[in-house]
């Protein structure tokens, strides 16, 4: 579903991203690990158009994609959901959700009932505006408007930041339902790595702008002597 050969990408004269390469199957759920400043909000910031390639191939659902504008990623299938949530904070949670559903699908789209399965306060919130809710239900919110378009693939900006533990752990059993109920194709950017590993299948390491390591979810639970190198400070 996604592809990236040699992707090279950055912010003005510093390059951040060093010809990565990357393939995702459709379904497939996905934790980009890796210390801070490595690559990879960056790496999500560049699938989703946000930032211009220098170099390198991107393709999603067998279609170029680099060069595209964010607008037309979207509308083929992608969602991104950055850190820090930036949910419409004057509108209320219907209002948000209902901008999520027309995003891609369109004037008149209804809110899929599935996105209060997985966070049911947000249907206890409808009338509410967006800036008064906690943190926790606003990160729902965020995700909850990014579902309402029924993406294809979710780009996640490490979700747990700012979020009391069983918020977090409620995020990971929704998300992971999403995947296997929705077939939705998820990348998460996590720094917890547990969330990381309710969540995906797959671990990808990133350090210098490159993948440098990867392995199961299953295998980094027996064996953590990846997270010990590549993320230990």
């Amino acid at each position: 579903m996604l592809r990236i050969d040699g992707l090279v990408c950055g912010y003005g004269g510093s390059q951040v991203l060093r010809g990565l390469d990357l393939q995702i199957a459709a379904g497939e759920s996905v934790a980009l690990l890796g210390r801070n400043g490595m690559g990879k909000t960056t790496l999500l910031r560049a699938i989703m158009g946000l930032l211009p390639a220098k170099a390198g191939k991107l393709w999603f659902d067998d279609r170029r994609i680099d060069g595209t504008k964010t607008e037309a990623i979207a509308k083929a299938g992608l969602a991104f959901v950055p850190q820090g949530r930036e949910i419409f904070p004057d509108l209320t949670v219907a209002e948000n959700l209902q901008l999520g559903a027309m995003g891609r699908r369109g004037l008149g789209a209804g809110i899929p009932q599935e996105i209060f399965q997985r966070f049911p306060i947000l249907a206890e919130r409808l009338k509410q505006k967006g800036g008064t809710l906690s943190g926790g239900q606003q990160q729902q919110l965020a995700i909850g408007r990014a579902l309402a378009g029924q993406p294809k693939m979710l780009l996640l900006d490490e979700p747990s930041d700012g979020l009391q533990p069983s918020i977090v752990t409620e995020v990971g059993r929704a998300m992971r339902r999403e995947v296997e109920e929705q077939g939705l194709t998820l990348i998460t950017v996590e720094q917890n790595v547990a969330l990381a590993l309710a969540i995906a299948e797959r671990c990808l390491f990133i350090e210098n702008g490159i993948l440098v390591a990867e392995t199961s979810s299953a295998a980094l639970r027996a064996d953590d002597s990846l997270i010990h190198r590549y993320l230990a400070i």
